[in-house]
């Protein structure tokens, strides 16, 4: 191998306007291989073009995919999209303008708690946004904008659609009962005790708390379910839960037609174009981040200026496409390699669950594009450093070579002193060590942690996996494996099994129960519904056990007192 000075030099793209570097320079590629790879390189990024221009990616659904658009809405093919983008922008700036300074009061006053409910996608984009820059979920400033000094790359400019998404700002802005941040709670999951430690939480606040029900197509079961779980918790404190609800739904859906006919505060729209684990520049992130005093407008701009960035045709200059080239070389095309990413910084934590889906999400396929059994993807984990030198990097280092790592790095602290230094010797002191061993490494690193950075840093991997899907030949936009309503078959067959054993007289196995409905095929799912509804406090089922599990007997038993 070369110098690694040599490399660090030739193979470390920086980007000062946007403080920002990626350092691909311990990725052991020969020079080589980028000569031989800019064919298919050009081809990448000439469909990635074709792309924001509004062309058909989705085949199977006839869609386009237009995330892009939501932080540089004049790229929008029409002007129809043009307008509904910056409108849509202008209401989530005005709307929670008017809950920070009061201006929309709960029943019992100000909002300060809002509690986002979403799965995925559109729950781990503005969790991302929270944690890593809200005043309220991490200590020190937030917000502000980019780092400026030095020349670099020409970035895009911001949309701002005349509108600032900054906390405390917009038309409606200004003193008030409250302007202040807004605490925010994620419901990501149907987990009972989840739910219902929050709603406990909250119980003499929820005239206080606002609910934002996001979901894309109107009816996934996740969101669904629990926003009823919050309706009931509503209704049982007397208070109208259409008056402290919004949704983020697309046009015409099922949960915007209950939004409007129940008249809850407001509605903020999606579009068919907008995938879920590409969402978080629009209201589904941006609403959650304002309201929490975020400079979402700063985020937007920062995304924007990575677009810009990376629509550079030479190879060499382009970030998202030197990324995409070494995922391509250390996994050999076919992700033999999985990827870990390690955040130096806790607010970054959740970075890497955010690039876990949106990569595995994207590129794990069966087929490519022209209908062949490939079984693509590409796996990633990773928690954050310098926590996991203390963990699993032992296997990384030493273990079997099936890895490669990308270390995503702030440099300036906000607390300075020896933390801050001991910190930058444990990231490159284990860059030396992975080098040392042979080991591959990707270093990102980010000036200092503002929205602008974060949008960046969002934009770059969202980018990166279009331009990978290309290389690899699969639809990165489409998931046909994504069941969002596979729970309710289950749930159907444990009713039709309760319906059977409260009409039957006589205790009966989960094989008698199975064949008796007509699911003989099913009794394992039976027997762990049965016992599941006998294990509950007050469940209508009763056990009567067998030394052998095929023995144990299910008999109805409405007392909720009722012995073993």
């Amino acid at each position: 191998m070369a110098d690694q000075w040599d490399r660090y030099r030739r193979y470390c793209l920086m980007a000062p306007d946007l403080g920002f570097s990626l350092d691909v320079s311990r990725v052991r590629f020969p020079e080589a291989y980028l000569g031989g790879m800019l064919p298919a390189a050009t081809a990448a990024m000439e469909a990635m073009a074709a792309l924001e221009a509004g062309g058909i990616a989705n085949q199977d659904e006839n869609r386009m995919v237009g995330h892009y658009w939501l932080r540089a809405p004049e790229l929008a093919p029409t002007a129809g999209l043009r307008t509904e983008i910056a409108a849509a922008i202008d209401s989530v700036c005005t709307f929670a303008s008017q809950i920070r300074n009061g201006a929309i009061q709960g029943t019992a006053g100000p909002f300060r708690h809002v509690i986002h409910v979403g799965i995925g996608g559109s729950a781990l984009g503005p969790q991302l946004l929270h944690e890593s820059l809200s005043p309220t979920a991490r200590p020190g400033p937030g917000a502000g904008p980019g780092p400026t000094a030095g020349p670099g790359p020409t970035a895009g400019s911001s949309p701002d659609a005349g509108s600032s998404l900054t906390a405390g700002s917009g038309p409606d802005a200004g003193p008030g009962p409250h302007n202040g941040p807004v605490s925010v709670h994620f419901l990501d999951n149907i987990d009972p005790d989840g739910v219902g430690s929050l709603i406990r939480t909250l119980s003499q606040e929820l005239g206080q708390t606002l609910v934002s029900v996001v979901s894309k197509s109107g009816w996934t079961p996740t969101p669904w379910h629990v926003m009823t779980e919050l309706e009931q918790a509503y209704a049982a404190g007397q208070l109208s839960f259409a008056r402290h609800a919004v949704a983020t739904s697309m046009p015409g859906t099922k949960l915007g037609q209950r939004a409007q006919e129940n008249g809850w505060l407001a509605r903020f729209p999606l579009w068919d174009w907008v995938g879920g684990r590409t969402s978080i520049t629009s209201a589904v992130g941006l609403l959650p981040a304002a309201l929490a005093g975020i400079d979402a407008t700063a985020f937007l701009r920062g995304a924007a200026k990575m677009d810009e960035l990376t629509r550079v045709r030479d190879v060499r200059g382009n970030p998202a496409m030197m990324l995409a080239l070494m995922w391509h070389w250390l996994g050999n095309g076919r992700g033999d390699r999985h990827m870990v990413v390690l955040p130096y910084r806790d607010r970054l934590a959740i970075f890497g669950r955010y690039v876990q889906q949106l990569v595995m999400e994207s590129l794990g396929k069966r087929l490519d594009r022209s209908g062949n059994v490939v079984h693509q993807g590409l796996n990633v984990y990773g928690h954050k450093g310098a926590t996991d030198q203390h963990a699993y990097v032992q296997q990384l280092r030493e273990g079997r070579d099936d890895t490669f790592v990308t270390f995503i790095v702030i440099g300036k602290d906000q607390e300075d002193g020896p933390l801050g230094d001991h910190l930058f010797g444990n990231v490159e002191g284990i860059r030396q060590a992975f080098t040392t061993q042979q080991r591959d490494t990707i270093t990102i690193s980010l000036t200092e942690a503002t929205p602008v950075a974060l949008g960046a840093l969002v934009a770059l991997y969202e980018r990166a996996v279009g331009l990978y899907a290309e290389l690899i030949d699969v639809n990165a936009y489409h998931q046909p494996s994504v069941d969002k309503d596979i729970a309710a078959a289950v749930v159907a067959l444990q009713a039709e099994a309760l319906e059977f054993l409260r009409h039957t007289g006589e205790p009966v196995t989960a094989a008698q129960i199975a064949v008796a409905i007509g699911h003989a095929d099913q009794v394992e799912i039976v027997y762990k519904a049965m016992r599941r509804q006998a294990l509950r406090p007050a469940g209508s089922v009763r056990i009567i056990p067998d030394d052998v599990i095929s023995g144990d007997r299910f008999a109805w038993s409405p007392d909720p007192h009722r012995g073993g």
